[in-house]
């Protein structure tokens, strides 16, 4: 199994980003993005584990982009939730 793909338009997440492979998933995903049209939806519901390294990963391919809005996060884990209003980046990133 692709730990990124594309499926019905959306960009899908799987298994755990660590820091053995966040850097695989960041070029990987940039990649993808790049090929696809945008606003793009990333699907989270296959992330394992998620972590602030995960969302590190999410940033990193927004600031590639030219809307912030251009990424939006689907099925987030409430674990990835609660980071995300624990710290300034509820504003910055997008989610449903």
């Amino acid at each position: 199994m692709q730990i990124l793909s594309v499926e019905q338009g959306e960009l899908h997440v799987r298994g755990e980003i660590s820091f053995n492979n966040a850097d695989a998933y960041y070029q990987q995903g940039l990649a993808l993005i790049c090929q696809q049209a945008l606003p793009l939806v990333v699907n989270l519901a296959e992330l394992e584990r998620p972590s602030t390294l995960s969302l590190a990963v999410f940033v990193a391919w927004i600031r590639e982009l030219p809307h912030v809005s251009d990424l939006v996060l689907k099925a987030v884990p409430e674990k990835m939730i609660k980071i995300l209003q624990a710290t300034d980046l509820k504003e910055t990133l997008t989610y449903k």
